[in-house]
């Protein structure tokens, strides 16, 4: 999985031409609360009414297209950006990522940017790219210098190859799943600028990159998620009305399709994993049935390290603590199945037993 950028969504407000002789031309990009934000607008971008450009955005909340489509309730303003305005002359995409044909980072470029690449790659696919690197040995000047080529820089072609291998050493040292800059621009005078950029981290690498995950917004994230993965749940928040618990994500998958198959919805990917605990069982439960769209609850388990008396001894004891107000619907087979079976018909709680 990954982290997502860390620099959570936020609005942007670009510097535009400056007026007077305190230019902002030294002004770097900074996280800013909205005072501070009026302030410096005032003090570098020349705009004596700033909080009228500020205040009307700070703390409403941003819809993308597919949350008008979904109709959730898009995302909280928390901070606001500063950057200086840049005169792109022109731009290109470059990425590093992780492919599975050849389990390490590929390096994907292309001379034409600012838009889509899957839609560069479906019009003009010999315009692209790729050039696998090792990662035992990392990138070397002569694939720096090809992707350079392949990019057709007008400048300085081997400051430009230094800025590849710069780029590929950040992906290598903060542990990224991707590193995307689109576009990657050139100035006036040739130079390369990342004009915007996307990146991923490794959630396993989080014990060791602590600065890079503590940035990490969880305002911006589904609540339902940040409380799995306290728990080490694999969860994912969907728009149908059933809600699933399962363990294995095959069995997860094969169950949601079934749901599906026969004119259901899912409400979610739930994985409690192979070895889950009698208190992951009852977090698990919570985050379901704060839900408001699911209507009835599947539990799913086939038994193999995972054991079907811990599962219904955690069934029993969520349904008791969180009050479950939908039917719900238990299926267990595998590992002690006849134990957990009798725990549930002997618990007094209303479940339905799927045999």
């Amino acid at each position: 999985g990954t982290a997502g950028c860390c620099m959570a969504r936020a609005v942007m407000l670009r510097a535009g031409p400056c007026c007077c002789s305190a230019c902002c031309g030294g002004l770097s990009w900074r996280w800013c609360d909205v005072s501070c934000v009026t302030r410096v607008a005032r003090q570098f971008l020349c705009l004596p009414v700033a909080e009228f450009v500020v205040i009307p955005v700070y703390g409403l909340c941003l819809h993308t297209p597919a949350c008008r489509l979904l109709l959730c309730a898009g995302k909280p303003v928390n901070t606001l950006y500063i950057a200086k305005k840049m005169k792109l002359k022109r731009e290109m995409y470059f990425a590093i990522l992780l492919d599975r044909k050849t389990a390490g980072p590929v390096m994907i470029g292309c001379s034409e940017g600012g838009t889509s690449i899957e839609d560069l790659a479906e019009k003009f696919p010999e315009k692209i790219i790729k050039i696998p690197v090792d990662i035992r040995v990392g990138i070397t000047n002569d694939q720096a210098l090809q992707m350079a080529k392949g990019l057709a820089v007008s400048g300085d072609i081997n400051a430009a190859a230094d800025q590849i291998k710069r780029l590929y050493q950040l992906f290598a040292s903060s542990d990224c799943t991707m590193v995307e800059v689109n576009p990657l621009a050139e100035d006036a005078e040739g130079r390369l600028i990342a004009a915007d950029a996307k990146l991923g981290f490794d959630d396993s690498a989080s014990y060791r990159q602590k600065d890079t995950f503590a940035m990490r917004d969880e305002s911006q994230l589904d609540p339902r998620e940040v409380a799995a993965d306290k728990f080490d749940l694999n969860y994912i928040g969907l728009d149908g009305t059933i809600g699933c618990m399962v363990n294995g994500a095959g069995l997860a998958m094969a169950t949601m399709d079934i749901i599906k198959l026969r004119g259901g919805s899912p409400a979610n990917f739930l994985d409690v994993g192979g070895n889950a605990s009698e208190q992951q069982v009852i977090e698990a439960f919570k985050i379901l049935t704060s839900d408001p769209q699911v209507k009835a609850i599947l539990v799913n388990i086939f038994g193999g390290i995972m054991k079907c008396d811990v599962i219904a001894s955690g069934i029993v004891s969520a349904a008791k603590q969180v009050g479950v107000k939908v039917p719900l619907i238990v299926r267990l087979e595998g590992t002690n199945v006849e134990a957990g079976k009798k725990i549930l018909s002997s618990s007094n709680v209303d479940i339905i037993a799927a045999d």
